[in-house]
């Protein structure tokens, strides 16, 4: 078989679909979504360099009318995020004003030059901005409008990571708290702002600088900063023992 593919996704994203290319709210790169049944999938590709778990699926059996082994296959994760986030910078940086939705997504589009906006989820979005704005029905129309609310947003963020905090695998916990903490920790509160940490590193992927930053604070992990503070300092301190045994000073 050429060029082999392989796609992991959820139940949600099978039906009729539209794949559509939108900037990252983040870095601006160009990605792929897809869009099917009123939900946004963000497309993600892994290759075969030994960096993922799914690395995993190295050669992979296929079960028809007859089994065959694909070899190599490149592999493509499509992974649920809400439609809101791709249009969030366009939010902030008009927090003074309402909008409904249909001249938000005709702004962003005319902004980016991207008529890929316009194809967003209505309905989805609807329901999302709903938890990070300011709503209001104008007298005569029947559209809401909205305006974000920096503080709704923040705290809707902080609980989404906290929630996503709790049901973090412990897989995942072993894999990335390695980067973090610095030194394994035996103290709850330090692995529960770990995982909140963790949380938000994935998360921060959507988010644009301007609030990145608000909703790391409004956290306080401040147990976990003194962890890997004290870490650091044990870390130093090893380093110097160990330089002093290797160089003992002469006796004069």
């Amino acid at each position: 078989m050429n060029n082999p593919r392989i796609a992991i996704l959820p139940k949600e994203a099978l039906g009729e679909g539209e794949i559509i290319e939108l900037p990252n709210p983040k870095t601006k790169h160009l990605c792929k979504y897809l869009i099917c049944n009123d939900k946004v999938f963000e497309i993600l590709r892994f290759d075969n360099t030994g960096q993922t778990d799914l690395d995993i699926l190295q050669s992979v059996v296929v079960t028809g009318t007859k089994d065959y082994i694909i070899s190599q296959p490149k592999k493509y994760a499509f992974t649920p995020i809400q439609s809101f986030y791709l249009i969030l910078n366009e939010l902030l940086e008009n927090s003074s004003k309402m909008f409904n939705i249909e001249l938000i997504l005709e702004n962003v589009s005319a902004k980016y030059n991207n008529s890929d906006f316009l194809k967003l989820p209505v309905s989805a979005l609807k329901s999302e901005l709903s938890s990070v704005c300011e709503t209001q029905i104008i007298e005569d129309q029947n559209d809401p409008y909205f305006r974000i609310s920096e503080q709704q947003l923040i705290d809707y963020l902080i609980k989404k990571i906290n929630q996503t905090s709790l049901s973090l695998p412990e897989q995942m916990y072993k894999k990335f708290s390695k980067k973090i903490l610095v030194l394994d920790a035996i103290d709850e509160t330090v692995i529960s702002q770990c995982k909140q940490r963790i949380s938000f590193d994935f998360l921060s992927s959507y988010l644009p600088a301007s609030i990145e930053q608000k909703v790391l604070a409004a956290l306080e992990l401040d147990a976990l900063a003194a962890h890997v503070q004290q870490a650091h300092a044990q870390l130093q301190q090893q380093s110097m023992v160990q330089q002093q045994l290797r160089n003992p000073t002469r006796a004069q």
